[in-house]
């Protein structure tokens, strides 16, 4: 062994070149290390280069198709469905083409089977318990100098009660389908324009005058008057053109 102190080599428990004790030295132990050595793992042996089922993978699915046969029969059912929606609308139009051939055979084309169909009267007329007639117009300028078209109604009141022209009937005037705007218009012509609040008794009649600012002096005028409180669609309509 070697000594620690000299490093000399002795044998015994002192050192033979400077004395120091054995329990001071240190020896160096040389363990045989372990080598693992190589395992020889014996491969399966394939046949004819195929791996055995026992080795394939075993998630390893094959893709299948799908049958043909199943798009044939879903196809076919969707075709038989759309002909009988087809052939059964044919059928319910002819039905109703029938119906309404044997209606006009029985009641003729000018006759109509609803009763509420609504009575457009032309100048004068009856709405509700009101009688109400358009009876002219003429072309004046209004407070603001715009140019305006007055018409004169007659108003009846064949209620039970009081009311005015303003409160039973509505009275609009249209010029190329667009409704127009109610003005003021002040002229010797113009005597009855404040009548429109005013109330009547049952029985008794008043002339009224409603005054439209025109878009044009070109364009017709149609006045149409309503009842205000009704569900009936009845009115009576004039139209005024100019010369």
């Amino acid at each position: 062994m070697k000594c620690v102190q000299c490093g000399a080599e002795f044998s015994g428990n002192f050192c033979s070149n400077c004395g120091c004790p054995v329990t001071q030295t240190q020896s160096v132990v040389q363990q045989p290390v372990n080598v693992p050595q190589p395992v020889n793992i014996q491969q399966p042996m394939f046949m004819n280069g195929q791996m055995p089922y026992s080795y394939q993978q075993p998630f390893a699915q094959q893709k299948k198709s799908f049958p043909w046969w199943i798009f044939a029969i879903v196809a076919g059912v969707l075709l038989v469905a759309l002909i009988g929606v087809i052939t059964f609308f044919v059928l319910s139009g002819k039905d109703n083409y029938d119906d309404s051939e044997s209606y006009f055979q029985e009641y003729g084309e000018d006759e109509h089977l609803d009763d509420d169909t609504p009575d457009i009267m032309a100048s004068q007329g009856t709405l509700g318990d009101y009688e109400i007639e358009i009876v002219s117009a003429y072309s004046a300028e209004d407070y603001d100098m715009n140019p305006s078209l007055v018409v004169t109604y007659q108003f009846s009141n064949n209620s039970d009660t009081a009311t005015s022209f303003d409160i039973a009937l509505i009275a609009t005037a249209y010029q190329d389908g667009f409704e127009l705007e109610e003005t003021f218009v002040f002229d010797d012509n113009a005597c009855y324009t404040e009548n429109g609040e005013k109330k009547i008794k049952p029985g008794k009649s008043i002339a009224v005058q409603k005054a439209y600012i025109l878009k044009n002096e070109i364009s017709s005028v149609e006045i149409e008057v309503t009842e205000t409180f009704s569900l009936s669609d009845d009115k009576v309509i004039q139209t005024f053109t100019f010369n």
